[in-house]
């Protein structure tokens, strides 16, 4: 039996930060156990972009402050009580980790029970170099991150018909798959790849990044969990066309540390429980969904 903490968005800057309030409300959950593996969903460091408190000038001083990866996994640890193996994935907010790269998990991770996969922001932000290269020209939001959709699914694709067994597969993406933001044109590609996954094991992908969007709009609370065989509408590669697709994985919030929530999952033979853990109580539960925490499913593909 595999226990796995998922969560996005610290945000953190300074002393400034909701990681330890989260961290103990979710211990106080568990009642003292702890998970095996903690992976973290990109941003996390930095001013987040509609924080109120804020002067315009420490927000540009504080927008991607320096910062190392392998410190705030040491916090994590620290603030768990004991030594669970913890990754990153990449967000742009995190182009100044001293690390470079080499701090954050852009790929698999075999964690014994299951797998975790990190997906980096360009890896889901676009679909193609060409379009990278486009877009990206004179700008410098995406930060250390090479990549692209298309070469990473020719990756993940290669990594996955080469690990078939029934071990469940858990992703994660700072940016979203489904369509909002018209930041995410590597979607459709993604939706194509975990959906051919999901034909041979249990597959799930967590998303962080919109939290300043809810500020706006409730629509990404319809999507805090998705189960398989739910239909979703996926962005294509122009930011302007979408697509309705029924989705053959699981898909989910990893949960927002900037607005005190997390998620996690105790994965055994026959299930996968997920459960939501909010500072806040009304947030406990799966956003607009309808569905409430805990949220147990049965494992399609077992030993």
């Amino acid at each position: 039996m595999g226990k796995l903490l998922v969560a996005s968005d610290i945000h953190a800057v300074g002393e400034r930060g909701r990681l330890r309030e989260v961290l103990e409300n979710c211990k106080k959950d568990w009642g003292g156990e702890r998970p095996d593996t903690v992976f973290l969903g990109g941003d996390l460091v930095g001013h987040q972009g509609m924080d109120p408190t804020i002067t315009e000038e420490e927000r540009r001083r504080n927008w991607t402050p320096a910062f190392r990866v392998e410190e705030l996994k040491e916090e994590v640890r620290r603030l768990l009580g004991g030594v669970p193996q913890v990754y990153c994935s990449y967000g742009s907010h995190d182009k100044c980790a001293l690390e470079g790269p080499s701090g954050f998990l852009a790929g698999p991770a075999d964690r014994g029970d299951y797998y975790i996969y990190g997906i980096s922001f360009c890896e889901m932000r676009f679909a193609t170099m060409a379009q990278r290269q486009e877009i990206h020209r004179g700008r410098a939001y995406d930060g250390i991150d090479p990549g692209c959709a298309g070469e990473a699914i020719e990756r993940f694709l290669l990594w996955e018909k080469e690990h078939r067994d029934s071990k469940p597969l858990f992703l994660l993406s700072h940016i979203p798959l489904h369509a909002h933001r018209k930041d995410n044109l590597g979607a459709a590609l993604w939706c194509d790849a975990l959906n051919e996954a999901g034909r041979y094991r249990d597959t799930f992908l967590f998303f962080g990044h919109n939290h300043t969007a809810e500020n706006r709009t409730s629509l990404d609370r319809q999507f805090y969990l998705v189960p398989a065989g739910s239909k979703m509408p996926v962005p294509l590669s122009d930011p302007e066309e979408q697509r309705e697709r029924t989705l053959n994985f699981t898909y989910l919030n990893a949960g927002y540390i900037v607005k005190g929530a997390a998620t996690s999952l105790i994965i055994s033979p026959d299930t996968v429980l997920i459960r939501r853990h909010a500072v806040d109580p009304r947030e406990r539960d799966f956003g607009d969904t309808g569905i409430p925490s805990p949220w147990r499913m049965e494992r399609r593909f077992r030993e």
